[in-house]
């Protein structure tokens, strides 16, 4: 089952999401901010995907999924992200530079299918409007 990193500076939803996963077979590990998802993704084994929240403080979503892109070894990951408010354009990352997002509060099924679809190997689905 994959490997998948949470990074959430809300510790009550990055608690949630990590025991519906594991519940479902997936490895989870937890972040709390960017700077931590990030030191995470250079430090340790390369997760399978990256759920983000979009706006946190200090280094936010946008700033994990622009570092992911621009080093070859991050850039395959899929990256989703998971936003509390449905943000505006120009708080969104490039549309081709993740692969999804969902806005809490989401479906947890539509979570798990997303995840589903995005760690497939042989799919090249991309769900950039997946909300719920």
């Amino acid at each position: 089952m994959a490997y998948i990193l949470v990074i959430d500076d809300e510790k009550v939803i990055a608690m949630v999401i990590k025991e519906i996963l594991e519940s479902k077979g997936y490895k989870v590990v937890t972040a709390s901010d960017g700077g931590t998802g990030i030191e995470y993704l250079f430090k340790h084994p390369k997760p399978d995907l990256v759920l983000t929240d979009l706006r946190m403080p200090g280094i936010d979503g946008c700033t994990v999924i622009n570092t992911m892109n621009s080093d070859p070894d991050l850039r395959k990951i899929p990256k989703v992200i998971i936003s509390g408010s449905i943000p505006e354009l120009s708080d969104l990352p490039p549309e081709n530079s993740y692969d999804a997002l969902l806005v809490k509060p989401f479906d947890l099924d539509e979570l798990i299918r997303t995840i589903q679809a995005l760690t497939s190997a042989d799919t090249g689905v991309s769900l950039s409007t997946a909300s719920v």
